[in-house]
């Protein structure tokens, strides 16, 4: 299989993109009416929202908000027919790679409670150093030295 993270490129993607997010992270949980395609963090300055594309279809997203030396990894998801594929851990791999690019030190993000487990696989730690967001467990991982996998 051939993965490709990268920006939507097209209005279609850009649709893909929310649809994801929306479906996975707001539907699934019965918060649908919460999302917003125009959240301004979107475009703010030092975000990067990708897609993850799988033999060039859409399969999951991330935002990457850089801060050196803390990059924020939101929102991160993968469609629900392909999770259990590979999919997330080949996604936080080119993340971290692109974080490290971006001058990241460490990577955090807000996870799910029943995602504590994957990010748990992938090296991911819980950490008192972010206060979790609604009914999140917040997560990081050193993305330098000998602690990176």
């Amino acid at each position: 299989m051939q993965y490709e993270l990268r920006a939507p490129d097209t209005p279609d993607e850009w649709s893909t993109y929310h649809q994801i997010r929306r479906s996975e992270l707001f539907d699934r949980r019965g918060r649908g009416d919460q999302y917003n395609d125009h959240h301004p963090d979107e475009s703010a300055p030092g975000n990067f929202p990708l897609l993850l594309f799988r033999d060039a279809v859409p399969v999951g997203t991330i935002r990457i908000d850089t801060g050196q030396p803390l990059v924020l990894f939101r929102m991160v998801t993968v469609r629900h027919d392909a999770q259990g594929t590979g999919a997330g851990r080949e996604m936080l791999r080119r993340a971290e790679a692109f974080a490290r690019a971006h001058g990241g030190e460490r990577v955090a993000l807000y996870s799910a409670t029943d995602a504590v487990g994957f990010y748990e696989r992938c090296g991911y730690d819980r950490t008192p150093d972010l206060k979790p967001i609604s009914d999140t467990v917040p997560m990081a991982k050193s993305i330098v030295g000998p602690m990176s996998k």
